[in-house]
């Protein structure tokens, strides 16, 4: 990139000792210390709570690498004690753009970082943005006074939270290809940016790091392991943001179970993660679950000719055909993964009992995460990511803190820009308009008396209406651009949405919980050394508690592993509610519906089709699910702001506007009567009232496949936003 060469400080200085030596995942983990509230100032008003983010790298969900048996400190300190949510997803699954929504709360196609690397991504692309608009004089980053532009970081969470009050910390991986040189300036809103340093961000030892943009590097030494450098500087920072007495925000991104590069992403070599020397032999017999999905190509040949190309020379010419993957190449990729994961949850553990220690847990929200899954064997494709399929969208989500009941899960499906308006809304702050996200609606997911539960918290509604109408998220767009020159995947680009509904398209609420029962028991092998069964759930109980939460017992544990104590409860809770008259639990599933750019078309009905081989768009019964699911993923691929939060008005305002080209009108206004939204939810905007709204209105289109977002170049859209 034409870089200057980067002075390195080879002496670094001394690490952080951890709260307690580091023992290995097999051995029995120390109890929590009891923790103590934090002081108020004198004179103060309510304490703010904390906020720690635990972020991985390409961390998947459905196979299972967060499952207890491979993570248990990571279950013992934050899930158990506190919510999983089993249906969370990005909106992009590729790291930069996915990092930057979390922080920005805004979908890629409002920041517009659409790749990891230079000219449409990355760190030195948003450096470029972060110094787009008007130039301000004096404006103070870390380095002292430079120019600062109003861009993506001059309303992103950590600027937010500084402007009231809180220390701001990240430490390990930030942006894809990050150096201090990267930049004009440093990002605003960081007390301490601690970064990982490109190309030596996914070497695994030795790391290299910058505080604040400093040009002088901090190197350590080739036999320490990132993440536990990455701890020790966590628990430095939390110790020195207590002394403070301010409420604060830590970032802990560890690389791991990303794959280890020599030279960076792009660099000379990449492989299979590694591990620190004390886990090298962890999970000998690591499988992947044997799905529907798995090695089994798409019978669609417009989507295998493109998704599974033939091998090709340097010059372009076909030398044989799509090499399938090897199943003992991914077997020791899985088990390569699970066993770096093994520094990340003892970091999980330690972060915790430090913050008990330090006598704040109790006033402090922990999350666990990743910025995008993983497939590996899917649909007959090797090991990746960038794909709207289910593995790469879905990933790990549990959180703990004060007013979460212990032991709680949920199919809420939140999404990656929900995260910073949660805890926007936790420190009592007020939402910024330019956000996508809205807080996650805890207090009305939560069962009726749930023990532990505080819902003055999470009281949030993005408008009066939709107060009275109890409003849920239930769409949200996925999208990619990928940029990957000589690449296969190059220009592989997609427009999708999810959209998560008790809608049934497809059969009675019956055939709905059978096919779940059935997902789960014929999930295939799990754990090390599993067999599918009850020690299944590569799958999920999706739809049952979709805007709803329980009990692990009653849930199925985290990972939906049996579903008759669900259905059992819910029909008897029911049973209650109706003065003993018998009913169907609700059932919900999520649809996905998919457009790629040089032409095909896909809908998969997750609760009967979780693997997604079963493609419905040319069923005579989905035509009007369709015309639904097409004018979302225009909508929501164009949203902004209050938009995003609510979509359904969008198109209700085009029939007010009487043309099915108009766009303009303020949120909502022709959504809400009486008080109420009119289509407070899918299921509303089912109602045949509305089939010829929907047979009038022009489908989605790409023009061509492009390497980025240019929608007045590839998109032909009814809907540009407002």
């Amino acid at each position: 990139m034409g870089r200057a060469p980067l002075p390195i400080l080879t002496n670094r200085p001394p690490a952080p000792k951890p709260p307690s030596p580091a023992p290995s995942p097999a051995q029995q983990p120390k109890p929590e210390p009891q923790s103590k509230p934090s002081p108020s100032p004198a004179g103060a008003g309510p304490v703010r709570p904390n906020f720690v983010i635990i972020l991985t790298d390409d961390q998947d969900l459905l196979l299972n690498s967060s499952h207890p048996a491979h993570m248990p400190l990571l279950h013992q300190h934050v899930a158990g004690p506190g919510l999983a949510l089993r249906n969370y997803s990005v909106s992009t699954p590729t790291c930069c753009p996915s990092r930057l929504s979390l922080l920005t709360s805004k979908f890629v196609h409002n920041h517009n970082i659409t790749a990891n690397y230079l000219p449409y991504g990355g760190y030195e692309r948003f450096g470029q943005m972060m110094m787009a608009g008007a130039q301000q004089q004096g404006s103070q980053g870390p380095q002292g006074p430079r120019q600062q532009g109003l861009g993506l970081d001059s309303s992103w969470l950590p600027t937010q939270l500084q402007s009231a009050g809180y220390n701001t910390y990240l430490v390990g991986k930030f942006l894809n290809e990050f150096t201090p040189a990267g930049a004009a300036g440093c990002p605003r809103g960081w007390t301490a940016l601690d970064a990982l340093v490109d190309p030596w961000v996914y070497t695994y030892f030795g790391p290299v790091f910058s505080r604040d943009c400093d040009p002088q590097l901090q190197r350590y030494a080739d036999t320490d392991y990132s993440t536990d450098v990455i701890r020790d500087k966590g628990l430095a920072y939390i110790r020195e943001a207590v002394s403070s007495g301010r409420p604060f925000f830590l970032e802990l991104a560890p690389v791991g179970p990303h794959e280890a590069c020599t030279q960076g992403e792009s660099g000379q070599w990449c492989g299979d993660p590694l591990p620190a020397p004390r886990h090298a032999g962890l999970f000998p017999g690591a499988a992947i679950p044997s799905t529907r999905s798995w090695l089994t190509p798409f019978p669609d040949p417009a989507l295998t000719g493109k998704l599974q190309p033939p091998q090709r020379a340097s010059n372009g010419s076909v030398i044989g055909p799509y090499l399938p993957p090897s199943v003992r190449r991914l077997k020791q990729r899985q088990r390569a993964r699970l066993q770096s994961l093994q520094a990340v949850d003892e970091l999980v553990r330690d972060v915790v009992l430090e913050l008990a220690a330090q006598g704040v847990l109790e006033n402090t929200y922990v999350i666990y995460m990743s910025d995008n899954g993983y497939h590996m064997g899917q649909h007959n494709a090797n090991a990746g990511k960038y794909m709207p399929w289910e593995e790469d969208v879905r990933v790990p989500f549990f959180m703990r803190g004060p007013g979460v009941p212990s032991g709680l899960v949920s199919d809420y499906p939140a999404a990656v820009v929900d995260v910073a308006a949660t805890l926007i809304n936790l420190a009592g702050l007020p939402l910024p308009a330019d956000w996508d996200g809205y807080p996650l609606p805890m207090h009305r997911l939560t069962p009726p008396g749930a023990p532990g539960l505080d819902p003055r918290p999470w009281q949030w509604e993005p408008s009066a209406a939709a107060t009275a109408s109890g409003y849920f998220r239930e769409a949200v767009p996925i999208e990619m651009w990928v940029f990957q020159p000589g690449n296969s995947c190059h220009k592989l680009n997609y427009r999708s949405v999810r959209v998560c509904s008790n809608y049934l398209a497809f059969g009675s609420p019956a055939a709905y919980q059978q096919a779940m029962v059935d997902a789960v028991n014929n999930a295939g092998s799990t754990t090390s050394g599993g067999s599918g069964g009850a020690a299944a759930g590569s799958t999920l109980g999706l739809g049952t508690l979709l805007f709803g939460a329980a009990s692990r017992d009653a849930a199925g544990d985290t990972l939906g592993t049996s579903l008759a104590p669900l259905l059992s409860a819910q029909q008897q809770q029911q049973q209650g509610q109706q003065q003993g008259r018998q009913q169907q639990p609700a059932v919900g599933t999520c649809y996905k519906y998919n457009i790629w750019c040089w032409g095909p078309r896909e809908l998969y009905d997750i609760g009967l089709d979780p693997y997604e081989t079963q493609n419905r768009f040319s069923d005579p019964q989905a035509q009007r699910l369709i015309g639904r699911l097409d004018a979302l993923l225009n909508v929501m691929g164009y949203c902004r702001g209050a938009r995003c939060r609510e979509a359904y008005g969008a198109i209700l305002a085009t029939a007010a506007a009487g043309s099915s080209s108009s766009s303009s009108s303020s949120p909502g206004s022709s959504n809400v009567a009486g008080g109420k939204m009119v289509v407070a939810n899918f299921s509303d905007l089912m109602d045949p009232k509305y089939d010829t709204l929907f047979a009038e209105l022009p489908r989605f289109q790409f023009k061509k496949c492009s390497p980025a977002l240019i929608p007045s170049l590839n998109e032909a859209a009814w809907y540009r936003g407002e």
